[in-house]
């Protein structure tokens, strides 16, 4: 089956016998993925490449992006508050590090307070 192609029906058969999965999930699985779904899909290759190459200004306008796109999202906010600080955001960086800070998870609590100490420190100094 290496680089065979398949019809529909044959690739969901080929599934059950290689997953066991009920032929309902697996149809399920199947559909297309959606604009967003593909939009976020691709900004999110996008955020790992810029973060591996440290480039932090172009990782800043795709993590604006995807935190509009999932607002509700507490890793995608979280992102952004630590770009913000990365580009000297710092009014942002402030502003998204105590809403954070109201609602993070208690691992989170001692970075993204180090981080705000940090920003705030920044903010005093052009003050």
């Amino acid at each position: 089956d290496h680089g065979r192609i398949m019809t529909a029906d044959e690739t969901i058969s080929w599934l059950i016998e290689l997953t066991h999965w009920p032929k309902r999930e697996l149809t399920r699985t199947l559909k297309p993925a959606g604009p967003r779904t593909i939009i976020i899909r691709m900004l999110n290759n996008l955020k790992a490449i810029y973060a591996n190459e440290m480039n932090w200004s172009a990782l800043w306008k795709v993590q604006c992006r995807l935190a509009a796109l999932s607002p509700s999202d507490y890793a995608e906010r979280r992102d952004l508050a630590v770009t913000a600080v990365r580009v000297d955001h710092t009014t942002s960086a402030i502003r998204l590090l105590k809403e954070l800070l109201t609602d993070c998870p208690s691992g989170d609590q001692p970075l993204l307070k180090a981080m705000l100490h940090d920003a705030e420190g920044r903010a005093h100094q052009w003050n």
